[in-house]
């Protein structure tokens, strides 16, 4: 089904730059719109079926008390990104995330405060019993408090990274993390036991997983999800757990998305949300999972039940939706429709396309104020588009992907590559001839409108290719990492490479004639050449951030854009 992304110029810019916006201000609280919430969610938490919180990236955290109908920023003293929230009554909570990044409050988040932890390493989830007793799991293992975070304790429960965590009473609880780890407690963690029980069916692709997530609706029955679509389950306490059919559809090929976060309203029914914005509910216990449609295509990270009618969840590029059926169906309350975008390129002076992550492709008949997703069947990452008319044009991306529209973007068909390497950046001179680089030395050209392609890399060249530009038929360049250049002047047979006198990433290239030209890259990095590039020379940009694409219309007028608004 096709999805509108409400949207004006400006913010699609944002998107396909990677430019993180966020809201600076001097008070505790502060109104946000919509349109303002350029971050990532990570988690969420109801505390009752009014109160609720949400944090993401960049120290974000949100908070409502109205059930979700208005959000609040609240301002916390921290740029780091948080991966989780948890409170225990309407006033006492903790947020966690990167680099040891604690944060609590003890009045409803009008005040955050930042608790020093034991370790300073990535925490992923948090759980409280009350306003005194509660744990954190991380990459370095378990850290607990007994006095609501005031002093933290590291604690030796795995010898990997551990994801979620969850508690039934004071004494019994479980963790999860890499590597089918499971552990309980009985004893209020002062010891942790492996539960190895693991038993996978026929329809289980992957042998082993990392586990993400563990919610207990009752004292024995329990989910436990991961990589790779997988669903653990168990009903005796986690003496033995056994995989159920997620639903969930192979992406990329031959592996199924990955599943962030569970929640349950009673033993029988739940809701799970996972990578590519996938949601499943189940109202057996899991026996039966069921696809939701889809809303959106970016990976949702956490999920709540305000009440056993109101759900919400929450993930990448701003994404909230709200259910008030139960997880059955789901409207999108801010966020965009698509995942992360790459590029973007016009077909004519009105047409616009832009592609991204999971197989992206949006087209706009309104100079970018409007956009239209379009269906496909994809899910690899779109990397850059071309048009070479007002109608035809080719996409290049992941695992070789090369597509091809005769319609200004309205559909698209496959054309077979013979590779398998990254594909990240394409030009045609005409609707027959054309060349794409990618990553391994790859360089392919087609002399037939990409019915047939042939390998042209330079002999001996392994280096990741990122750009290219070709001034005719028989002249061209491109460029990578680490700072190379290859020219040629007979349409790609041979390559000779020059001298950038650069060790950065080079994006893109353009040249106005055979002689002067300009290359883009990694941090700020501009290189001029007034020789076909027998010489470069390096030339101020005044940034330190990666530039991505260049043009010039003359030798004295061109532009430049890149990351954290570079322009």
């Amino acid at each position: 089904m096709k999805k509108i992304l409400q949207s004006i110029t400006c913010y699609w810019m944002v998107i396909l730059f990677g430019i993180p916006v966020l809201l600076i201000g001097c008070v505790e609280k502060e109104i946000t719109r919509i349109a303002d919430w350029q971050t990532h969610f990570t988690d969420i938490h109801f505390a009752d079926a009014k109160h609720g919180w949400i944090v993401g990236h960049h120290g974000w955290i949100l908070h409502t008390t109205d059930g979700g109908e208005n959000w609040e920023k609240q301002t916390v003293n921290t740029n780091e990104d948080f991966k989780a929230v948890y409170f225990t009554n309407l006033r006492n909570g903790w947020a966690v995330g990167d680099k040891g990044l604690i944060a609590t409050t003890d009045d409803g988040g009008r005040h955050w405060t930042l608790q020093k932890s034991a370790v300073p390493t990535l925490f992923l989830d948090v759980f409280f019993l009350n306003s005194k007793t509660g744990w954190i799991t991380g990459q370095d293992g378990l850290v607990y408090t007994k006095n609501g975070g005031k002093t933290w304790h590291h604690q030796e429960a795995s010898e990997f990274g551990l994801g979620g965590i969850h508690f039934v009473d004071k004494q019994r609880g479980w963790i999860v993390g890499d590597y089918d780890r499971i552990f309980v407690t009985r004893d209020g963690s002062q010891t942790w036991h492996r539960q190895d029980a693991l038993v996978r069916t026929e329809q289980d692709t992957s042998e082993v997983c990392n586990l993400h997530s563990v919610f207990f609706a009752t004292d024995y029955k329990g989910w436990s999800g991961g990589t790779d679509g997988t669903i653990f389950h168990t009903t005796n306490g986690g003496t033995e757990w056994q995989t159920q059919y997620s639903r969930l559809p192979m992406i990329y090929g031959h592996i199924r998305p990955t599943v962030y976060d569970f929640d349950f309203i009673n033993d029988d029914y739940g809701v799970a949300v996972a990578q590519g914005g996938f949601i499943i509910r189940t109202e057996d216990g899991g026996e039966n999972w069921k696809l939701t449609e889809n809303q959106t295509k970016n990976d949702l990270m956490g999920v709540h039940f305000a009440t056993p009618k109101e759900a919400w969840a929450v993930g990448w590029n701003g994404t909230i939706l709200h259910s008030t059926d139960g997880g059955v169906t789901w409207n999108m309350r801010s966020g965009t429709t698509a995942d992360d975008l790459q590029s973007v390129a016009f077909a004519d002076a009105d047409r616009a396309v832009a592609v991204g992550e999971k197989g992206t492709i949006a087209t706009s008949d309104d100079s970018g104020k409007t956009w239209t997703n379009i269906e496909m069947d994809t899910w690899h990452r779109i990397r850059n588009l071309s048009f070479v008319t007002d109608r035809e044009g080719w996409a290049v991306g992941d695992g070789g992907l090369i597509l091809h529209t005769t319609d200004a973007g309205q559909t698209w068909e496959r054309q077979t590559s013979g590779w398998w390497y990254t594909l990240n950046a394409l030009h045609f001179i005409n609707s027959k001839k054309g060349w794409i680089v990618g990553d391994l030395g790859t360089v392919l050209h087609t002399t037939d409108g990409g019915e047939t392609w042939i390998q042209q890399a330079p002999r001996y060249f392994h280096e990741m290719i990122k750009g290219i530009f070709f001034l005719n038929e028989t002249e061209g360049w491109v460029v990578g990492w680490p700072g190379i250049v290859f020219h040629t002047e007979d349409g790609g047979l041979t390559w000779k490479r020059q001298n950038s006198n650069s060790y950065n990433e080079l994006y893109a290239a353009y040249f106005i004639d055979q002689h002067t030209g300009w290359i883009v890259g990694q941090f700020g990095e501009i290189l001029h050449t007034l020789d076909g590039g027998k010489t470069w020379k390096f030339q101020r940009s005044g940034t330190q951030a990666n530039l991505n694409k260049v043009y010039f219309a003359d030798a004295n007028h061109g532009l430049i854009v890149g990351d954290e608004g570079s322009f």
